[in-house]
């Protein structure tokens, strides 16, 4: 079953593994970043940009968490090695919500670790008290957006993007 398969592991704001684990676990995230050509262009590295370091992905991680009230996970695959991420971000407690981001090396798509990792977020989220958690997903990302039908969400079109919601009690 794929839930052996993959664990979230808290990266920031504060990391929940020994910083060994979280240093290794970056650098998995920062040498997708770098080279994986089949990411959107809005996540993997440009020319015009620096390479990102284990140390950059975890700095940049934790100081957006800090800004954005978030959670960031990386998701880590088999015997520990990170295949992407995943977040709650703008949580609210007073209205038991937050927004979802993620993402996934191209050669781990389309082996069910983006529903898992999806399913074990909601998990978390329940726990920590949330009722409603939502993503933006842009129109042509039919992947994505069979995530959120097997979740059960709602859809909304919003400014050319589609907003996915999955409310649990």
């Amino acid at each position: 079953m794929l839930q052996s398969l993959i664990r979230l592991v808290c990266l920031a704001p504060t990391a929940e593994v020994q910083d060994t684990v979280a240093c290794r676990l970056a650098d998995d995230l920062a040498a997708i970043l770098n080279s994986d050509q089949g990411l959107p262009g809005s996540i993997r590295q440009t020319s015009r940009r620096s390479l990102e370091t284990k140390e950059t992905v975890l700095s940049y991680t934790k100081e957006w968490c800090l800004k954005r009230n978030a959670r960031f996970y990386a998701i880590a695959h088999g015997e520990g090695r990170a295949i992407g991420s995943i977040s709650l971000s703008h949580i609210n407690f007073s209205q038991a919500s937050a927004f979802c981001g993620y993402w996934i090396g191209s050669t781990f798509q389309g082996n069910g670790y983006g529903f898992e990792a999806l399913t074990q977020l909601m998990e978390r989220a329940k726990k920590m008290g949330l009722k409603r958690v939502s993503a933006q997903i842009i129109d042509d990302n039919i992947a994505s957006k069979r995530l959120w039908e097997k979740l059960g969400a709602s859809f909304e079109q919003a400014s050319g993007k589609i907003v996915a919601t999955t409310s649990f009690a």
